[in-house]
């Protein structure tokens, strides 16, 4: 993983948000956050936001597969959460 252009984004930009599919709890996006916090916490302006899919097992069937995973509507919604903080 590329933290250094991560760290660098986060510096430049003074926010941060994850996406993944993964479930939050244990995620990716958790292991992120923390490396942004531990090197550029005095750079942000607002909490380290993250999207992931729910605590849950991924559902096989496609209409409840859509209510666990991360949707584009989601996304754009806590982007815009994000930029106005």
């Amino acid at each position: 993983m590329d933290f250094y252009t991560i760290i660098s984004s986060v510096r430049k930009t003074n926010r941060a948000l994850t996406i993944e599919e993964g479930p939050k709890t244990g995620g990716v996006g958790a292991e992120i956050c923390a490396k942004i916090v531990e090197e550029a916490f005095d750079c942000l302006d607002s909490p380290v936001e993250r999207i992931a899919a729910m605590d849950t097992p991924v559902p096989f069937n496609r209409n409840l597969e859509k209510l666990v995973l991360p949707q584009i509507e989601t996304i754009v919604e806590k982007i815009k959460t994000v930029l106005k903080k």
